[in-house]
């Protein structure tokens, strides 16, 4: 069985590629099997900022309803909110 907590050399993890990539069904399977929602990778990214950041609307919805934290920031104080509001699509990270 893979280990859903591996990391690159990147600091990378599965949960978060899958949200960068768009892959829903990947993140969910992810989530089933206890992927942490909330953590970062080594420069402070987590996923449901790279969801945000990549206009995965349908991740950053799934992600919100599985606890993921809306107020989590980046390391310069960037909210997956900020992201959302630039993009054009609060409404769905709010819900």
């Amino acid at each position: 069985m893979a280990d859903i907590k591996m990391r690159t050399k990147k600091g990378f993890f599965p949960l978060y590629i899958a949200c960068e990539k768009g892959h829903l069904e990947t993140a969910e399977i992810l989530i089933k099997n206890r992927a942490d929602t909330n953590i970062c990778n080594s420069v402070g990214n987590f996923p449901l900022f790279v969801a945000s950041q990549n206009c995965h609307i349908e991740i950053v919805a799934m992600l919100t309803g599985k606890d993921a934290e809306i107020n989590m920031r980046m390391t310069d104080d960037c909210s997956p909110l900020y992201i959302a509001s630039q993009k054009g699509y609060v409404r769905q990270l709010k819900s």
